[in-house]
């Protein structure tokens, strides 16, 4: 097998879009768990599934939701303790994985904030002050 004549880095110019890239946002990589908001057909009830979030951008993220999950194909993706509900409608479904896409587009810097955050458990908890600005765009 040949070697490429460039080999892959990465660098400070992987943050560019190649013009093969069908992606709009830059994805920030996160290792979060969210809560699922939906409504079952037939149950008046919402029901909660607690899934990991791999990737997030202002127009979609990446979830880990399982083989079998039961999460339909529009749902809400609750961060904190219900301060930010998002509207979310999945485009692709592959190995357990949902790429998602939200219905209305994100503030850079909520998004910014939310990659930011270590603790894997921190969007089950109250977000806290640092998010008392986004409160009132709802995170948009």
């Amino acid at each position: 097998m040949a070697q490429p004549l460039f080999p892959r880095t990465k660098n400070y110019l992987s943050r560019i879009p190649s013009i093969h890239e069908r992606r709009q946002w830059y994805r920030r990589p996160t290792d979060l768990r969210v809560r699922a908001l939906f409504f079952a057909p037939g149950i008046r009830d919402p029901n909660i599934r607690i899934v990991n979030m791999l990737d997030l951008s202002e127009g979609g993220a990446k979830l880990e939701i399982g083989p079998a999950s039961p999460i339909p194909d529009h749902f809400f993706l609750v961060l904190g303790e219900f301060e930010f509900c998002i509207g979310s409608q999945v485009v692709e479904r592959k190995d357990g994985f949902a790429h998602v896409c939200f219905i209305k587009e994100l503030q850079p810097r909520f998004v910014n904030q939310i990659s930011r955050l270590k603790d894997s458990d921190a969007c089950l908890e109250p977000l806290g002050r640092d998010f008392k600005q986004f409160s009132e765009g709802g995170g948009s």
